[in-house]
C-alpha cells in the first residue's frame, strides 16, 4: 500500500518536494530525445514532454533530472571517441579517427603556424564536378564551380563549393537545383590554406587515369567574390579554368567605396548605374558596345568624381571585362551578368539545418553530410517519379516506373541508379540541333537548313543548279 505522506529523496540538498520514482519508460523518453534531438536544450525537451501530458507518470520528474541524463550521454560519447567537445583539438583527434571509417571525411591536414583543414565529400559528389563543370562536359549540362566562404558556423571557417545538377529540375519551377559539392573547413583565410584545399581536391580529381588524360579539370569555369586568397588559389590549382567574379559583390563594393570617398547619392548611384544596369558595362553582348559604354562610364566619373577614377579603371572594369569575355566565349552561361546566388543559397540551407546557431566540428560534419544524403536520395526518387524533383529532359530514359521499380532486386535499383549518376547526356544533347543568334543573347533549337517532306531526297527547285546541255 501506497503511503500517504513521501519523504523526499534521502540525496536531495532542497526539501519540499516528494521523491516518487520515475517510470522507466519515461527515461527511455527522455534519453531518446537527447540522443537523436542533438540541436534541442534539456530545457526545450522537457516542456516537450510535459506540456500536453494529462498523466503525470508519464511525465520526468524535473529539468534536472533531463539536465543529468543529457549530460551523461555527452559524457559517455566523449570518453567512446563518438562525439566532439568544445576542444577543437580533441574534435580534430576524432575526425582523423573517421578518415578510415567515414566515406564523406577524406582529408585532415596540420600545417605549422595554421589551423587544420578538413576535405569532405563523397564519391558522388567528386564524380559530379567531373560531370557537370568538366570542359568535357556538354553546353546544355555545364554549370560554374561556384566557391565562397562561409562564417558563424563552427570554430573553424566553411567554405563551400556548389554545382547546377542539370540533370534533374525543381517539380515547382522546373529549375535545376543548386547541388552541394566538396566542402572545406579551415582556420584562417590565408592564401597556403585555401592552395591546400585545392590542390588536395584537385588530386582527388586527377586520381583516375581517364580524367588525366581527358584533362577534365582543364578549362573549368569557377566562380567567387573578390576575396584575394581565395581567386589566387583557385588560379594556382586550376590553371588552366577560367574565373568569374560576382558582380553582386563587385556592386556592393563600389558603392561602399564611393560612400567612403563621400561622393554624393545620386553620383554614386548613376556610377553604378552605368556600370551594373540594365544597360550597363558588365551586359555588354560584344566588345565594340564594351568600349563604348566603359567610355561613358570614365567620362561620368572624371566630370562628377575624379578621385574615384583610378578605383573604377583599375579595380573595377578589369573584373567586367574578364567576365565579359568569359560570357562571349561560353553561351551556356547566358547573356545576364554572372552572380554568386547559388552558393548564398547553400550557405543559407546548412545554417538552417543548424537553426542559424554555431556547431561543434564534428556536429557540423554530420549535418553536412546529411544534406549531401538528402540530395543524393532526392535525384533516386526523382527516377521513379517521387519527391520534388523530375528527371530533366535529356535523362529522360533514365525514368522508372514507380510498380517497376519495386519488383527491381535491390542489385537492379543500384545498376540503374549508377547508370544515372555517370551519364553525362552527351547522347542526347548530341542529338539537339542548336542555331544561336548573331549577338549570342539568344539560343534556339533548330536549324538553318529548309524543312523537307519526310523521307525527301531531291534537293529544293530553288537550290539546284543547271547547266545547260551540250550536244
Amino acid at each position: 500500500m501506497f503511503p500517504d505522506n513521501v519523504d523526499c529523496h534521502g540525496n536531495s540538498k532542497h526539501s519540499g518536494s516528494e521523491y516518487v520514482r520515475t517510470c522507466p519508460d519515461v527515461l527511455d523518453a527522455v534519453k531518446d530525445k537527447c540522443e537523436k534531438q542533438t540541436k534541442m536544450k534539456p530545457s526545450q525537451i522537457y516542456s516537450e514532454l510535459t506540456a500536453n501530458e494529462a498523466d503525470e507518470s508519464a511525465c520526468p520528474r524535473n529539468l534536472k533530472q533531463v539536465q543529468n541524463v543529457s549530460v551523461q550521454l555527452m559524457s559517455n560519447l566523449i570518453a567512446s571517441n563518438n562525439h566532439g567537445t568544445n576542444n577543437l583539438a580533441d574534435e580534430m583527434k576524432t575526425l582523423c579517427s573517421q578518415v578510415a571509417q567515414n566515406e564523406f571525411v577524406r582529408h585532415v591536414s596540420f600545417t605549422s603556424g595554421h589551423a587544420p583543414c578538413v576535405v569532405l565529400f563523397t564519391d558522388e559528389q567528386l564524380n559530379d564536378v567531373k560531370r557537370f563543370c568538366g570542359s568535357k562536359s556538354s553546353d546544355v549540362i555545364r554549370s560554374v564551380l561556384c566557391v565562397d566562404r562561409t562564417f558563424n558556423v563552427s570554430s573553424l571557417f566553411l567554405t563551400v563549393t556548389v554545382f547546377k545538377n542539370n540533370s534533374v529540375l525543381r517539380a515547382n519551377t522546373m529549375q535545376p537545383p543548386v547541388f552541394l559539392g566538396p566542402v572545406f573547413l579551415h582556420g584562417d583565410g590565408t592564401f597556403v590554406t585555401y592552395l591546400t584545399c585545392f590542390m588536395i581536391l584537385r588530386g582527388f580529381l586527377d586520381t583516375e587515369l581517364q580524367a588525366s588524360e581527358l584533362k577534365v579539370v582543364d578549362g573549368m569555369v569557377t566562380g567567387s567574390d573578390e576575396e584575394k586568397a581565395l581567386v589566387k588559389a583557385l588560379h594556382t590549382a586550376f590553371p588552366t579554368s577560367s574565373h568569374l567574379f560576382c558582380m553582386i559583390h563587385c556592386q556592393d563594393n563600389v558603392r561602399d567605396y564611393l560612400s567612403k570617398s563621400g561622393v554624393a547619392l545620386d553620383v554614386r548611384e548613376k556610377v553604378l548605374r552605368l556600370l551594373f544596369g540594365a544597360d550597363s558595362v558588365a551586359v555588354s553582348h560584344c566588345a565594340a558596345v564594351f568600349e563604348d559604354r566603359r567610355a561613358a562610364t570614365l567620362q561620368c566619373v572624371r566630370q562628377c568624381c575624379p578621385s574615384v577614377e583610378d578605383y573604377i579603371s583599375s579595380h573595377t572594369l578589369p573584373k567586367i571585362l574578364n567576365n565579359c569575355e568569359i560570357l562571349w566565349k561560353a553561351p551556356w552561361l547566358g547573356p545576364h551578368r554572372w552572380t554568386n546566388n547559388a552558393s548564398e543559397s547553400a550557405n543559407k540551407t546548412i545554417k538552417l539545418a543548424l537553426d542559424w546557431k554555431p556547431a561543434r566540428i564534428t556536429d557540423l560534419v554530420s549535418h553536412l553530410h546529411d544534406i549531401v544524403k538528402v540530395q543524393y536520395r532526392s535525384v533516386q526518387r526523382a527516377m521513379i517519379g517521387q519527391g520534388d524533383l523530375v528527371v530533366a529532359n535529356q535523362f529522360e530514359h533514365h525514368r522508372i516506373p514507380y510498380c517497376r521499380w519495386r519488383n527491381m532486386s535491390e542489385k537492379e535499383q543500384t545498376e540503374k541508379y549508377n547508370a544515372f549518376l555517370v551519364d553525362s547526356g552527351a547522347k542526347s544533347c548530341a542529338k539537339q540541333n542548336t542555331v544561336v543568334s548573331s549577338d549570342g543573347t539568344l539560343t534556339i533549337t533548330g536549324t538553318n537548313r529548309i524543312a523537307r517532306k519526310p523521307g525527301q531526297r531531291k534537293r529544293p527547285r530553288s537550290e539546284r543548279t543547271t547547266a545547260k546541255k551540250t550536244t
